[in-house]
């Protein structure tokens, strides 16, 4: 699934108008597997708040704020958020 593609068709814009995730780091750098499935995570867990009712910003801001207050790194959060979430939405059996 291609999220920038995504974005685009539903917001009407052409092409390649939404660019995400520039600050990651290439594919040939040190981590970049590692920052690439951290943010996957934490995109997941926000689309479950969305799921849940709040919007993409609400999602975003609610998993800082419980990272913020734990001392806890957000994509931690994000784990956790998908990893209670498993309960809610099981995965579709093949």
């Amino acid at each position: 699934m291609d999220f920038a593609a995504d974005v685009s068709f539903t917001l009407g814009l052409g092409g390649d108008s939404a660019v995400l995730d520039r600050h990651l780091r290439g594919a040939g750098e040190e981590g970049s597997a590692h920052a690439l499935a951290s943010v996957s995570e934490v995109n997941q867990a926000i689309g479950v708040l969305i799921a849940g009712g709040r919007s993409a910003a609400e999602g975003r801001a609610e998993l800082h704020r419980l990272a913020a207050q734990s001392g806890t790194p957000t994509a931690e959060v994000a784990r956790r958020t998908l990893r209670d979430a498993r309960g809610w939405f099981p995965p579709q059996g093949s």
